[in-house]
C-alpha cells in the first residue's frame, strides 16, 4: 500500500489556514533547529506578517537583543511614569518629543 496522492488547495476557511500556518511553521523551525542547518527560513504568514529565523545564529543573537532590550526597557519605564504625570499640553509635547527619541534609538 503506496501514499494517497491529495490534490494541493488554498485552506478557504480564515481561522484553519492560520492555524495550519502556525503548525507548519513550527514544524520547519523545529526541524531546521535539529538539524543544526546553516541557513534562514523567510516565511510570509497568511496576514502577511513576516517570520525569519536564521539556523546559525539563532541563540546568540537572541541573547544579544536581550542585552540591548534591557536598559531600553527601563528607559521606557521611565518615560512612562513621566507620562503619567502631565497637566499641561506643554507638558505632553515636551513628552511626545522624549518618548519620540527613546523609540528612534531603539530602533537605530
Amino acid at each position: 500500500m503506496g501514499r494517497v496522492e491529495i490534490s494541493l488547495k488554498k485552506v478557504e476557511n480564515n481561522t484553519y489556514r492560520h492555524i495550519s500556518f502556525s503548525k507548519r511553521k513550527n514544524g520547519l523551525v523545529k526541524k531546521a533547529t535539529l538539524c543544526d542547518i546553516d541557513g534562514k527560513l523567510v516565511i510570509f504568514s497568511p496576514a502577511g506578517k513576516l517570520v525569519l529565523f536564521d539556523g546559525k545564529r539563532r541563540l546568540p543573537k537572541e541573547e544579544g537583543i536581550q542585552d540591548e532590550i534591557s536598559p531600553r526597557n527601563v528607559e521606557l519605564e521611565d518615560v512612562e511614569k513621566q507620562l503619567a504625570c502631565i497637566k499641561s499640553i506643554t507638558d505632553a509635547e515636551y513628552h511626545e518629543r522624549m518618548l519620540e527619541d527613546t523609540i528612534k534609538r531603539l530602533f537605530s
